[in-house]
């Protein structure tokens, strides 16, 4: 071996040892941002209220005529929930056939405001006139 196989070696060596280096600095920050991610959202969790629920509101402009509401009030018993009708209650334990709807404009639309508890069941069903 001549001596420019010795500086050929140390030039490899030197490459092998720099590359080791460059990944071993990249590791290095890689499990430092993980932790600090991970630092982030563990205060972020021990944070926030446990009692505090969000729920999804939907803005819309629906509405429905009011054939449909009194289709619905026909069917109320499905529901399982009152429905108050420009301020007129109908509660689920009512006969449908033996209901006045005639105060009820069919050919007026509504606007339908949903009520719900906390666990996503309907309580309260109320139609608006518009």
């Amino acid at each position: 071996m001549g001596i420019g196989e010795h500086a050929k070696t140390a030039l490899w060596l030197g490459a092998g040892m720099l590359l080791f280096i460059i990944c071993l600095s990249a590791g290095s920050r890689l499990f430092q941002t993980t932790t600090d991610i991970n630092a982030k959202v563990y205060t972020l969790i021990n944070t926030t209220d446990k009692n505090q629920q969000a729920t999804l509101k939907m803005e819309s402009d629906y509405t429905c005529t009011g054939a449909e509401v009194v289709q619905t009030l026909y069917q109320i018993q499905e529901l399982n929930a009152p429905v108050l009708v420009n301020g007129q209650r109908f509660d689920s334990s009512m006969d449908p056939d033996e209901m006045d709807v005639s105060h009820i404009d069919v050919n007026r639309t509504y606007h339908p405001t949903y009520v719900r508890d906390t666990q996503g069941r309907l309580t309260l069903l109320t139609y608006d006139a518009s």
